[in-house]
C-alpha cells in the first residue's frame, strides 16, 4: 500500500455514498445532459473523482460535493462536445469540393462555349438584359 493509497477515501464509504446519492444524481445529470447514456457515465466519472480525491472533501458536505464534482464532470462533457461538433463543422467546410475528372471539366467547358456563342447571336438589347 502506497502513501498515495493511503490518503484516498476508503472503498466501503464510496459504495454507501454511491448507494446513497447515486439515483438523485443521475436525475439531475439527465437533467443536465439530457443524455441517459451520458449521466450514467458522467456519473461513473464522478465516483472515480470520489475514489481520488474524495478524501478532501468535508464528511457533512458530501453530497453538495459530489453534486458539484458531477456538475463540472458533465460541463466538461459538454465542452468537449461543442469543441468536437465545432471540429467536424470546420473539417466539412475545409474539405475541397469533389475533384472533378476530366471529362466533366470538358463537358463544362463546352457548355460554356455554347452560352456564349447563343448569347452573342442575341440582339443587342436582349444580351444588355442578360
Amino acid at each position: 500500500m502506497t502513501a498515495e493509497d493511503s490518503d484516498r477515501i476508503a472503498p466501503a464509504i464510496v459504495a454507501a455514498l454511491y448507494v446513497e446519492h447515486a439515483d438523485e444524481l443521475r436525475a439531475f445529470l439527465i437533467g443536465v445532459l439530457r443524455d441517459p447514456e451520458l449521466a450514467g457515465e458522467v456519473l461513473q466519472a464522478t465516483f472515480s473523482r470520489t475514489i481520488e480525491v474524495g478524501h478532501t472533501a468535508k464528511q457533512e458536505t458530501m453530497k453538495g460535493w459530489l453534486f458539484r464534482v458531477a456538475f463540472n464532470e458533465a460541463m466538461a462533457i459538454r465542452r468537449r462536445q461543442k469543441i468536437h461538433a465545432k471540429s467536424v463543422q470546420q473539417l466539412a467546410w475545409t474539405q475541397s469540393k469533389k475533384v472533378e475528372n476530366p471529362e466533366d471539366s470538358a463537358i463544362r467547358w463546352e457548355v460554356v462555349e455554347r452560352v456564349k456563342a447563343a448569347l452573342k447571336i442575341l440582339p443587342k438589347e436582349q444580351r444588355t438584359v442578360v
